[in-house]
């Protein structure tokens, strides 16, 4: 009995520690700062495709240090000194007990605070893509929270597009643009950039992407890209002004088919194995149940594609990757010479999230897909 009296007092002891994480007796779940507490802050989003997988160092020459650390430095470099609008977010989100299930379009964020007493303290919380658009939309015009997701509006940058010759990839061809000033090009774009809102970011999918290419040091070409929205006016209507701007648009008379298959989609939770983290991907694409028809009806490929897209494109997205991932796609292209020429599988073709032909939500209706 003696011998059991410490082993009594640890259990007590790691029980009282277990409630108080729990209940959040000193309320870190729920902490906020004021306003006034805030010298300046960063918030790090798992957006889609808005860091830098590479970034500029102070002598204008790319850092290829790989993506989680690209993560890394927007906590370094972003700072943006009017807090009020995370602080909004963290206020709606912190300590309310909601799950990642919760959340119709959750995302983890991780916000540090660089207090005026000297400490930095670091928060997450999850944030609803859809619901909290109010919000992000407010965040999204503040100039210090673009600045810190990209360069575009940093001197290095403009070191580096001086000497730099600018592309536009539409995914299916990449033109030159056709101006021996590619500064002008970035301002265009850097405009652009700036002045997207948080609804543009999310909703709509790139129609190509700048790559701004030179040779670096050992004689081989290096490039920073920048994805074009369709609402970048400035900067496509520099492309056209230049001759150098072309849709990605898929041609009907150069297919004969396309094969839609749909695949049903499942949550997994075996961390061990897939190495998830929280704000992972937790789904994968079973064919177990999955129905497939293919269309070559002039019809039926009339209304189907419209709604095709490259593969490309749709996951250069800002926010979330813009792929329907329960659908796979395949182009068969006619006996032509416009057919030859598109080779459309070899960019890779898909469907946009939930903007799908009536034809093809009704396959995933279907009874076989049940």
């Amino acid at each position: 009995v003696r011998n059991l009296a410490p082993l009594a007092g640890s259990l007590a002891a790691a029980l009282v520690l277990l409630a108080i994480f729990v209940t959040d007796v000193f309320g870190y779940d729920r902490y906020v700062p004021k306003v006034d507490q805030v010298r300046d802050l960063a918030v790090r989003f798992e957006f889609n495709n808005m860091y830098r997988s590479n970034y500029l160092d102070e002598n204008a020459k790319i850092n290829y240090d790989g993506y989680n650390n690209a993560r890394a430095r927007v906590l370094e470099d972003m700072k943006i000194k009017d807090p009020a609008v995370v602080l909004a977010l963290a206020e709606r989100h912190m300590g309310k007990d909601k799950a990642w299930d919760d959340y119709s379009h959750g995302q983890y964020v991780v916000v540090k605070y660089r207090l005026r007493c000297g400490r930095v303290v670091y928060r997450e919380f999850i944030v609803d893509l859809v619901e909290d658009a109010d919000l992000l939309n407010a965040l999204f015009a503040d100039p210090d929270f673009k600045n810190g997701l990209s360069q575009v509006d940093d001197e290095v940058m403009a070191q580096y597009a001086a000497t730099a010759i600018p592309y536009f990839n539409n995914s299916f061809k990449e033109i030159p643009v056709r101006d021996d000033n590619s500064l002008r090009l970035l301002e265009a774009y850097r405009q652009d950039y700036l002045d997207m809102t948080y609804d543009e970011a999310y909703n709509e999918i790139p129609v190509g992407f700048l790559e701004m290419t030179r040779k670096n040091e050992y004689g081989r070409p290096e490039s920073i890209e920048f994805t074009v929205l369709p609402s970048f006016d400035r900067t496509i209507e520099f492309l056209k002004e230049h001759k150098s701007y072309e849709t990605s648009s898929i041609n009907v008379e150069s297919i004969s088919s396309v094969t839609v298959t749909w695949y049903e989609e499942v949550e997994y939770y075996d961390t061990s194995y897939y190495d998830v983290e929280p704000g992972d991907n937790t789904t994968y694409y079973t064919t177990d149940r999955a129905v497939s028809e293919e269309f070559s009806d002039a019809e039926k490929l009339n209304e189907i594609v419209p709604y095709l897209v490259p593969t490309e494109l749709a996951d250069r997205a800002f926010v979330a990757s813009g792929i329907n991932w329960n659908l796979d796609v395949i182009v068969e292209g006619a006996d032509n010479d416009a057919g030859y020429a598109a080779d459309y599988n070899a960019h890779g073709i898909c469907f946009v999230r939930d903007r799908l032909p009536g034809i093809v939500s009704k396959l995933m209706e279907s009874e076989n897909a049940r």
